[in-house]
Parts: structure tokens; sequence; C-alpha cells
């Protein structure tokens, strides 16, 4: 998680005024209004810093409030040219909301990409945005396809399985057309080696038949973004 939120650093992020009240960290500005209350804002701040997200460098500047209609927490964040139409940025975005949900006791938090006068441009609702639970050092996402029963008895299976250790993993859990799907991030050229799809095939297998009752499940490999650089079959 710490590497995704590095990227952000990256982003070209644009400082801006007048949007609130303001607290400062390290190079980010945090502001809040419109409901978002100043502890909530000291949270955002000093999980930014902890993350990496804010430091020495070009100015950045979020904000926070509060959505009247669904009273969900709305993190704002200015973003530079190109940001907001570049779909490579996408999955960085939505781990990112993820993450803030869990910070805030999994409450509900939409992110807003925004230009340098606080004007939304692209919004991640949080509907549309994986959950997120915790195997061990694993981090499991889940769509809104799958239920907290059927990501609890992944996440069993992950841990005694010894799948699910100290070392940091990513994995994704979806379901589609009757199918589960498994999609886990590897390393560079893990996809090329044939002998790793055949282990991967058997420990899709495995999940199958031990954690779902036999009902199909497809593992996919993925690059850091999540996206499918090979499906096992």
């Amino acid at each position: 998680m710490r590497k995704i939120l590095v990227l952000f650093i990256t982003i070209l992020f644009i400082s801006c005024s007048n949007y609130g009240e303001k607290l400062t960290y390290s190079d980010t500005d945090v502001y809040y209004k419109d409901g978002a209350t100043k502890q909530e804002a000291e949270q955002l701040g000093n999980y930014l810093v902890k993350s990496g997200f804010s430091s020495k460098g070009k100015k950045k500047s979020v904000q926070l409030i509060r959505d009247n209609d669904s009273n969900n927490l709305v993190f704002r964040m200015v973003v530079g040219d190109g940001v907001v139409d570049d779909p490579s940025n996408d999955f960085i975005f939505k781990t990112f909301a993820t993450s803030l949900s869990k910070l805030y006791d999994n409450q509900p938090i939409d992110v807003h990409l925004c230009n340098n006068t606080f004007e939304t441009q692209k919004i991640y609702a949080f509907e549309n945005v994986p959950k997120s639970i915790d195997a061990e050092a694993t981090q499991i996402l889940y769509t809104n396809n799958i239920s907290l029963e059927e990501v609890n008895k992944l996440k069993d299976y992950l841990i005694e399985s010894d799948f699910a250790d100290t070392t940091p993993k990513t994995v994704e859990f979806d379901k589609k057309d009757g199918s589960y799907l498994f999609r886990m991030v590897v390393k560079e050229g893990f996809d090329k080696k044939d002998s790793n799809a055949t282990i991967l095939k058997y420990f899709g297998q495995n999940i199958s038949k031990d954690a779902f009752d036999g009902a199909p499940l497809i593992v996919h490999m993925c690059n850091d973004k999540l996206e499918t650089i090979r499906i096992v079959e």
C-alpha cells in the first residue's frame, strides 16, 4: 500500500487557498469544511504523513468535506493535467479510497479528483470501490459481487494454507458469470513460466474445493495495478 501512496507524489498536485479551515502537514495543505471536523482532518493529515503521501517536494492540496445527501465523507484532491483522463490511475485512486475508509472505521468515503479551484473533475464513489480485509500481511480487496461471508471463507483458507504469512501480498476477489475470480499481484516475469501457472492452477482448484464446495474459480496473474497479465487455465 505504501508503494501505491507514493505514486501520488508524481501526479503533480497543485496548491490552493480559501477552501475551508487549513491544517498543514509537511508539504500538504489539508482543508476541511461542510461538516468535516477538525479531528477528522487531523486524522487525515497524520495518515498522509505516515503513509508517505506528504513528503518534501511539490506543494499539494486536499480537502475533506461531508456530502449533505449521502453523509459520506468526501476526500477531494487537486491533480495535474492529464491525471483524470488516464485510466491507468484508476486502481491507484480506488485503492487509496479503500485505505481511507479503513482509516475512518470503514465509513463510506468518496474520492474526487479536482482542478486547481477544487472543481470536481472525476468521482470514485464508495459503492464502486473495492472493500478490503487483511489476512496476516495479505490485503484482500473484494468487490460488491462478493459477500462478507465469502471473503471471510477466502481469508480463512489463505491463512490455513500458509499463503497468508508475514510477506505483504495483494489479491482481489470477485465473481462474474457464476465463477469466482481470484486475482493476485505477481512479480514481474512470474507469469512467463508455465511451471508457475501450473502451481497456481492447483492452488485455485484447492481454494474452490476446500473453501467453496467446488464452485468454479479462475486465477488471474496481475501486475501491480491489478491488471490481468495471464489467466490460469
